[in-house]
């Protein structure tokens, strides 16, 4: 566990996730909303490929960018598409529930939470789409992980929720620069 939250203070994502946050900052401030938009955009299919080279060599035990080798082959161009299709169908699912039965809501939102790590590890292992939104395959496989899955999910979103609180405390002392919050975020 300590290399999962060590991992963004190495070297390399770290100068990673500063130059695109620079970039980001820049457009926004520089760029009209349309530019900005594509900017980021073009930054955030960065970073998920980038995801999907990290979660590739983590699973073939390299856990510090520093042992990357170079030779092996990267993650396939499309996943981060594919994992933009599956956000949305998971979405899609979540509406159509949500007009099915309001009531049912928070367990779809909740099911869809719980197999989205599975539905993305899924992805990264079989670059298949069909498979990464297959329900009965994401079941199978946060089961036969087991308790550890439970653990990633928790860790992820202490993650998310620990990320967005840290940028409340600080939002005050940043001002009124949406080129410095986008920098900061």
């Amino acid at each position: 566990m300590p290399q999962f939250f060590r991992f963004p203070a190495y070297r390399a994502p770290l100068l990673r996730n500063l130059v695109l946050s620079l970039v980001l900052a820049a457009a926004i401030a520089l760029l009209g909303s349309v530019l900005a938009s594509a900017v980021a955009l073009a930054a955030t299919l960065y970073l998920t490929y980038y995801g999907f080279v990290v979660i590739e060599r983590s699973a073939q035990g390299f856990l510090s960018p520093n042992d990357y080798p170079e030779s092996l082959e990267p993650a396939g161009p499309w996943r981060p598409l594919k994992m933009f299709a599956i956000l949305v169908v998971a979405f899609f699912v979540v509406g159509v529930v949500s007009a099915l039965a309001d009531t049912l809501l928070l367990a779809a939102l909740a099911v869809v939470a719980l197999l989205l790590p599975a539905s993305v590890m899924t992805l990264a292992v079989s670059d298949s789409l069909r498979q990464a939104i297959n329900p009965a395959r994401l079941l199978d496989m946060a089961l036969k992980i087991g308790l550890p899955y439970l653990v990633l999910f928790v860790f992820l979103l202490i993650l998310m929720g620990g990320s967005q609180q840290a940028f409340e405390l600080v939002e005050p002392l940043l001002g009124e620069s949406m080129g410095l919050l986008v920098f900061v975020s």
